[in-house]
């Protein structure tokens, strides 16, 4: 928290102090944890720098040991964090994706501050305020949303697979108990149903 204070501040020089003394502090405790809460304060630090390429290196690898854990809710906050920086470097189609899959966790967790910002990264992408989630959606675990917004992004299981570090029956598994859930029997309406979220 206070490495993510000083670089809201603007005191960048003192970043890398505040974030020796974390990592310090968690050494022997939960080491994925502190791993993952440093890769997200190092990328707003290179974000407040203009290292955009940089923060999303360092998004990358936050997410792919959160996604290898569970911790929707840091798994939310990275693809936030994600989709904030893709925006600022143009790349709007793949950061409407990211802010999606972060809307989607932050739903499953009750987040709501972090919901009403990931609602305001959405608009500032040019995307219309979602809608509350009335049809299943908050009804999915957070391994489920993760794989649902994969898929409706134009991803294959075998692509899916590959990214959240699973097999493919996993994702077979996952898209057997969503589908119900969300009252849809193909990708081409899972896609429609994420889509009319946005809209």
């Amino acid at each position: 928290m206070e490495a993510e204070a000083l670089v809201m501040l603007g005191r960048l020089e003192e970043v890398e102090g505040a974030l020796t003394a974390f990592e310090t502090a968690v050494r022997g405790l939960s080491r994925r944890f502190g791993d993952v809460a440093v890769a997200r304060v190092r990328c707003s630090l290179l974000s407040a720098r203009g290292a955009h390429s940089a923060a999303c290196t360092a998004l990358e690898r936050g997410l792919a040991l959160a996604e290898d854990s569970e911790m929707p809710f840091e798994q939310a906050r990275l693809r936030l964090a994600y989709g904030q920086t893709l925006r600022r470097q143009g790349a709007r189609g793949r950061a409407l994706r990211e802010l999606q899959l972060a809307r989607s966790l932050f739903v499953s967790v009750g987040a709501r501050p972090f919901l009403e910002e990931c609602d305001r990264e959405l608009s500032a992408c040019g995307a219309r305020a979602a809608r509350p989630d009335v049809g299943g959606r908050s009804a999915l675990t957070p391994q489920e949303q993760v794989v649902a917004g994969l898929v409706a992004a134009g991803l294959s299981n075998p692509e899916v697979a590959t990214r959240l570090v699973v097999t493919v029956n996993t994702v077979e598994y996952h898209l057997r108990n969503i589908y119900p859930k969300l009252g849809v029997s193909s990708r081409l309406q899972l896609a429609a149903r994420f889509s009319a979220d946005l809209h």
